[in-house]
């Protein structure tokens, strides 16, 4: 995966952060910890296509394995579902 430069993360960061405190927000909801992964599941596959609708207008199968490969390495992070202990 690409390096990202300080100068883009600057840019981004006060973005997902703001994205970020909105989710917490809304787990609270839940009253389950594990909430917070279909919230940050659903927001990151939501936001991977539409950027790959702004860029590139349509789908095409690279984009989709390299939208699959993120989804893939996240869930390597994010544990199984399931209910609170």
């Amino acid at each position: 995966m690409p390096y990202i430069a300080p100068k883009d993360r600057a840019k981004l960061d006060p973005l997902i952060d703001q994205l970020a405190e909105r989710i917490v927000e809304e787990v609270k909801e839940y009253k389950y910890d594990g909430a917070f992964a279909g919230l940050l599941n659903y927001t990151a596959t939501r936001l991977a296509l539409k950027i790959v609708r702004l860029q590139f207008g349509k789908m095409r199968y690279w984009i989709i394995a390299a939208v699959r490969h993120f989804q893939q390495r996240s869930r390597r992070v994010l544990p199984p579902r399931g209910p609170s202990l």
